[in-house]
C-alpha cells in the first residue's frame, strides 16, 4: 500500500484567537528544539554523545523559559523527540546536522493522538479536531474537513507557520498498490532491456529557471506572462528588503550576520519570509509542447539515470 502526504493552507480557515495558539505552540516548540540542539552540541563537543537523550523536562523548569509550562506537555515531547531523532540521523550519515531554526524561517509542531480526535463524515471524508490540551477538560480548538475516511488517515499532524501562514499537513494510506524504487528497478533488470528500450520507459525531468520544468518526450511546464512577472516583482521586492537587513546588520554591529538581534531586523525577516510564502502561493506552470530536452535527467520513481 502506498502512503501519501498532503498540505493545506488554512489560513484562511483559522480565526484570531486559533492562530495565536498555534502561533505560541509553534514559536515553544522551536524554543524546545533549539534547546535540546544546544545542549546536544555542548556535549559532542565535550565528548559526551553518549549522554544525548530525549529527556526535556529540565527546560521546561528553566526560569527563564517559564512560558513553555503553559504549553500542553505533549507537544513539547514531540519537538524533544523529534530534533533527537534528527540528530540520530546525522549520526547514521543519513542527513546532516540540524541547524537552529529562526524565527523567520518555516517552523511546526507535530500534534499526535492525544490532542485530536478524527470522526467520519460519510463514505471517505473525516472531521479533524484539534484541542487546546489532553486533559479531559479539554476544549476544541480547530476543526477542519478532510477528504479521506478515518481509518485511511494518520496517526499525527502537523500545524506549520511560514510567515503569517499556516499550513495542515499529514498523511494517509488510499489503499492503491504502488511499487517501491527497489521493485520498479529489479523489473527493469530482470526484462533486460537495451538501452535504447529502457530510455522508451522512462522520462527524462529537467529543472530550470527561465522554464520551470522540461521533459524528454516533449512536455514543456512554463509560466504564464502574468505569473512570471509577478515571480520577477516579488524577487525584485525581496532582494531590496534583504539588502536593508543586511545593512542594518552591519550598522548594529551584529556578532552572527545569520541572526537578527532587534525588534527592527526581526520584522524585516518576517517580511522576507512572507516574500517566500507568496512566492510559494503562485500557481504551478501551464504546459505547453515543443522538440525534447537534449540535457534531461532520467528518472523513474526516485531513481535518476543520467
Amino acid at each position: 500500500m502506498a502512503i501519501r502526504g498532503f498540505s493545506i493552507d488554512i489560513t484562511d480557515k483559522v480565526n484570531s484567537n486559533q492562530a495565536i495558539t498555534f502561533a505560541q505552540w509553534i514559536g515553544a516548540s522551536n524554543v524546545m528544539r533549539n534547546q535540546k540542539l544546544t545542549e546536544y552540541k555542548s556535549l559532542l563537543a565535550a565528548q559526551k554523545g553518549s549522554e544525548i537523550n530525549k529527556a526535556y523536562s529540565h527546560i521546561r523548569k528553566n526560569k527563564v523559559l517559564s512560558f513553555l509550562k503553559d504549553i500542553p506537555v505533549q507537544l513539547m515531547r514531540n519537538a524533544a523527540q523529534d530534533i533527537f531523532e534528527d540528530v540520530e540521523k546525522w549520526r547514521k550519515g543519513l542527513v546532516r546536522f540540524p541547524k537552529h531554526k529562526g524565527r523567520s524561517r518555516k517552523r511546526s509542531i507535530r500534534i499526535t493522538k492525544e490532542m485530536f480526535v478524527l470522526e467520519p463524515l460519510g463514505e471517505n471524508r473525516s472531521l479533524l479536531t484539534f484541542f487546546d490540551n489532553a486533559t479531559q477538560k479539554r476544549q476544541r480548538l480547530f476543526s477542519i474537513q478532510l477528504g479521506y475516511a478515518p481509518h485511511q488517515l494518520c496517526k499525527q499532524f502537523r500545524i506549520s507557520r511560514q510567515g503569517r501562514r499556516f499550513y495542515l499537513s499529514g498523511s494517509y494510506n488510499d489503499g492503491v498498490d504502488s511499487a517501491t524504487n527497489e521493485e520498479l528497478l529489479k523489473g527493469f533488470v530482470q526484462q533486460n532491456l537495451s538501452d535504447e528500450a529502457l530510455l522508451t520507459q522512462i522520462t527524462g525531468i529537467d529543472r530550470g529557471v527561465k522554464l520551470p520544468i522540461a521533459t524528454s518526450d516533449g512536455l514543456r511546464k512554463a509560466y504564464s506572462p502574468e505569473k512570471a512577472e509577478r515571480l520577477r516583482q516579488l524577487a525584485r521586492k525581496k532582494a531590496r528588503y534583504q539588502r536593508i537587513l543586511a545593512a542594518k546588520k552591519r550598522r548594529n554591529g551584529n556578532k552572527n550576520v545569520r541572526r537578527v538581534e532587534s525588534k527592527e531586523q526581526q520584522k524585516l525577516a518576517d517580511k522576507i519570509a512572507n516574500f517566500d510564502a507568496k512566492t510559494a502561493r503562485i500557481p504551478a506552470p501551464d504546459f505547453e509542447r515543443s522538440g525534447a530536452s537534449s540535457q534531461a535527467h532520467y528518472r523513474f520513481g526516485g531513481l535518476k539515470v543520467r
